[in-house]
């Protein structure tokens, strides 16, 4: 995901490794070292409009890749939670109702608010 990003050309060859280090690597010292960059360095590019805003840009890239691999999987969770309603286990049906029960609630409610939100933007 992150080898194909597409990156603005005010950056340096460096801040664009360092972009890739940040969101591959657990902490900014371990992405520095990396790329062959100070703390520091990386800490001043953070501090850079153009920079923070490629960041952010490529963080929530990889955010939204990992939501759909989430969303890829759920028809095979809701799967599970289903065989789990007929488990032999009194308490494994009732954790599967209740997990299916919690999240088809939450689903609701999302739905619920993106309607209200989407009405109020409409009559602004």
């Amino acid at each position: 995901m992150t080898g194909a990003a597409v990156f603005s050309e005010e950056l340096t060859d460096n801040q664009r490794r360092a972009l890739l280090a940040l969101v591959e690597h657990p902490t900014l010292e371990e992405a520095a070292g990396a790329v062959g960059l100070t703390s520091r360095t990386l800490r001043r590019y953070l501090e850079a409009p153009v920079f923070l805003s490629e960041y952010r840009a490529l963080r929530r890239a990889v955010w939204e890749q990992a939501v759909a691999e989430l969303q890829q999987a759920c028809g095979e969770a809701v799967a599970t939670l289903r065989r789990n309603l007929d488990a032999e286990s009194e308490a494994a049906q009732i954790r599967a109702a209740r997990t299916i029960l919690d999240h088809a609630r939450s689903g609701l409610e999302i739905t619920d608010m993106l309607e209200r939100l989407e009405e109020l933007e409409r009559r602004l």
